[in-house]
């Protein structure tokens, strides 16, 4: 005896709307990392830094809603090749509790989503723009899972 009387027929409209939803994400991705891309080039950066995805983090149900973070990761990386820009990838630990004017580390220092306030010297700033200027200054970059300090280098005067 056959069973699920139509399964097919109603998952097909499902499949459909999901396959669009990927599609629609894709578009806007391409977007971003051409927005990137082309914001790098107009100010001759040569690296970006982005914050590394783990198979730790993968795991985490909450983080994987943000599955099209990697596929962007994806695109900003090979737009990023074509341009001879170099992408490394730092270790997010803190990057989010980290006070950006002191380097202050507390859970505290950010208390909603949105905010983020300092215990220590009482710096405030949108928590996701706080957070991008610690990933912009880190150095503890991640290769193949391992955590890899690299000194700054210094500018030539």
């Amino acid at each position: 005896m056959k069973s699920g009387h139509g399964k097919e027929r109603a998952l097909k409209a499902l499949n459909h709307f999901s396959q669009r939803e990927r599609d629609f994400m894709r578009t806007v991705n391409h977007g971003i990392s051409r927005q990137i891309i082309d914001f790098c080039v107009r100010n001759r950066a040569g690296t970006i830094h982005m914050e590394a995805l783990t198979a730790d983090v993968k795991k985490n149900a909450f983080l994987t809603a943000y599955w099209t973070y990697y596929q962007l990761q994806q695109m900003v990386e090979y737009k990023a090749a074509e341009h001879g820009i170099v992408v490394r990838y730092i270790n997010p630990k803190n990057t989010s509790r980290m006070c950006s004017a002191c380097g202050h580390v507390d859970a505290a220092n950010r208390p909603t989503q949105k905010d983020f306030r300092c215990l220590q010297c009482g710096h405030e700033a949108f928590a996701d723009y706080n957070a991008s200027v610690n990933i912009a200054r880190s150095s503890a970059f991640v290769k193949t899972g391992e955590l890899i300090e690299e000194e700054e280098e210094e500018e030539a005067g």
